[in-house]
């Protein structure tokens, strides 16, 4: 029995075993989907299956007439956690008793406004600061990619108890502040509400409020975790904005204040600590705005992205200015409702601002008063004040004087604003303003070349640009690309060593359509190197220069282009050519052979 054990037992161990039954690769696939499935579900239903809440907070936003995303899990609807249309909280729907005790957590809102109605409605049966308070702490920590206030202003609905900032809006009247108001900041740290809102958010926006409405606000929102922008829109009662002093945010990028027809004062604790970081937007404003010397000097000291203010305000931060680091990025200067530009010639300028874009914007009130200047007029002050300027932007001029002529539809700036690479000029008495450069890359068609290089086009070249060209400097005249004796008629390529005689022996829908004059010594690039240099240069944020002798090479969009007339000799004309494609696009006034309406390619 042993031995035939022992046989069975070795027998057993060396019969192979049973293949284990597999699962078709479909069956698995399908498995593996469905768990996948099941799992993007219950991710995006995270936290939202409080279904006891559910039914409660859907009806809560549905008062307003805004229905939250939803979606069926388990036979069960469930709130979606990414609300990303507009979702709008009325507050006068809603009473104390009507707003829950407790809503979903974990919602994230792209656009969350709260809104009352500006008019007294006497049938509200709570004060509206109940209700806002209460759906504070019923949010209690949210995250909202943009959170809008509308239309809170508590004093109509309800008596507001005296705040500090109302104390100091009647010292708006003054002449000018003498003396710093009462700062909320100092009141007793037990006398502050708690922050009932714990908010995650990008861009705060306030519209149609006053200074005591807002201070409550943001007393009550706690923004220590957030990198935001703040706008305050048409709050039409505020004097000053003391009332940011309880705000708490991380970091605020932008301070845009629009339409605040009675702000007089800008002093707050967040421009004399420097906790605006990027934007400083001042818009809409009537009154002659102060601030005190602490507060522009915080201005002066930094840089910015962008600053829009008045000409006071910006020749008061000139005057404090204490610092070489200040610098603008874009600074914008709307000139209306009295204000001129002589208020900032007032100042010295011992130090330019380095200011990369300016932008005028002109008022039709500008136009009556006797400072008004002609764009010539405004280019010279641009060289005045500011340095490193590479664009100008002047809008609004349909009653402005041309530079010294009609005919004068270029403006040559240099050495005056030396950097200056654009200029944008709205409709002048119907015409269109563009800036030439010098340096500006000369285009001439290969059969065309040798014309110029002999030099038989240089008293052409002469008349036009004394004809259509402004300088805004009497002294100087348009620098151009003039064929001298030492001009060589057969130059090559600095890129990619062709001739000129290359390309005339090429057939015409080979050889490049223009070959470029890149500086005043004459070296030449064919268009299709040159472009592909240009690239590169872009591509590296470094600033195109001549390889040979290493002139810069400027474009302004205005080039002087020298090609075939229908009558068969070359003609100079000047053409805002687009480098990209060579095609051309001419300005819309017919100023003999500078304009010539056409808009195919040039032959």
């Amino acid at each position: 029995m042993r031995h035939s054990s022992h046989l069975a037992t070795r027998k057993d161990a060396h019969t192979p075993p049973k293949p284990r039954k597999r699962l078709p690769l479909r069956k698995i696939l399908v498995a593996l989907a469905a768990a996948f499935l099941y799992t993007a579900v219950m991710g995006s239903g995270e936290n939202m299956e409080s279904f006891p809440l559910t039914t409660e907070t859907m009806a809560f936003f549905a008062t307003s007439g805004y229905p939250l995303r939803t979606y069926i899990l388990h036979g069960k609807t469930t709130i979606d956690k990414d609300q990303w249309g507009d979702t709008t909280i009325h507050l006068n729907k809603y009473t104390v008793e009507t707003v829950p005790d407790e809503i979903v957590q974990g919602i994230k809102f792209r656009h969350l406004n709260i809104r009352h109605p500006s008019e007294f409605r006497p049938w509200l049966h709570q004060p509206v600061r109940r209700v806002l308070e209460k759906l504070l702490r019923v949010l209690g920590s949210v995250q909202i990619d943009s959170l809008a206030v509308i239309g809170l202003d508590m004093s109509l609905s309800e008596p507001t108890q005296t705040s500090p900032t109302q104390d100091t809006n009647s010292l708006a009247n003054a002449p000018k502040p003498t003396s710093s108001p009462t700062n909320p900041k100092t009141q007793d740290t037990a006398n502050k509400p708690p922050r009932l809102l714990k908010l995650y958010s990008n861009h705060i926006y306030l519209k149609e409020m006053n200074g005591s409405s807002i201070q409550w606000l943001l007393a009550r929102i706690d923004a220590s975790e957030c990198v935001l922008s703040l706008t305050i829109d048409r709050a039409y009662k505020i004097r000053n904005l003391l009332f940011l002093d309880v705000f708490n945010p991380k970091t605020l990028l932008k301070l845009c204040i629009w339409g605040t027809a009675n702000l007089v004062s800008i002093d707050c604790a967040l421009l004399k600590e420097q906790k605006v970081v990027d934007v400083l937007g001042l818009r809409g404003l009537k009154k002659r705005l102060y601030a005190s010397p602490e507060t522009l000097q915080a201005i002066s000291s930094k840089h910015w992205a962008w600053i829009h203010v008045s000409p006071d305000l910006w020749r008061d931060i000139i005057a404090e200015r204490r610092s070489q680091s200040f610098d603008v990025d874009y600074l914008t200067i709307p000139i209306d409702h009295g204000y001129s530009l002589d208020v900032i010639y007032e100042v010295g300028h011992q130090m330019k601002v380095s200011v990369k874009k300016l932008e005028l914007r002109l008022g039709p009130k500008y136009y009556n008063t006797r400072t008004a200047r002609s764009i010539k007029g405004l280019l010279l002050w641009a060289g005045v004040c500011f340095a490193d300027t590479e664009e100008v932007e002047i809008s609004g001029l349909w009653f402005l004087a041309m530079p010294t002529s009609t005919k004068h539809q270029y403006v040559y700036v240099e050495p005056w604003l030396p950097k200056l690479k654009r200029l944008h000029c709205s409709p002048t008495n119907g015409l269109y303003l563009y800036l030439y450069s010098g340096k500006s890359t000369l285009w001439i068609v290969p059969e065309a070349y040798q014309e110029w290089a002999w030099g038989n086009l240089n008293n052409q070249m002469v008349r036009a640009s004394q004809e259509f060209i402004c300088p805004i400097l009497e002294s100087t005249h348009p620098g151009l690309f003039l064929a001298s004796p030492n001009t060589s008629p057969n130059p090559t390529c600095l890129v990619c060593g062709q001739s000129v005689n290359d390309f005339n022996e090429m057939g015409p829908q080979t050889r490049p359509k223009y070959l470029g004059i890149v500086c005043k010594a004459g070296h030449m690039a064919c268009h299709p190197c040159l472009n592909k240099l240009s690239l590169e240069k872009h591509s590296a944020k470094e600033l195109l220069h001549c390889p040979e002798c290493n002139d810069e090479i400027v474009d302004t969009g205005i080039n002087g282009v020298i090609r075939m007339s229908l009558a068969g000799p070359p003609i100079y004309q000047l053409f805002r050519l687009d480098n990209e494609f060579l095609t051309y696009h001419e300005p819309p006034i017919n100023m003999g052979h500078v304009n010539v309406h056409r808009n195919n390619q040039p032959k």
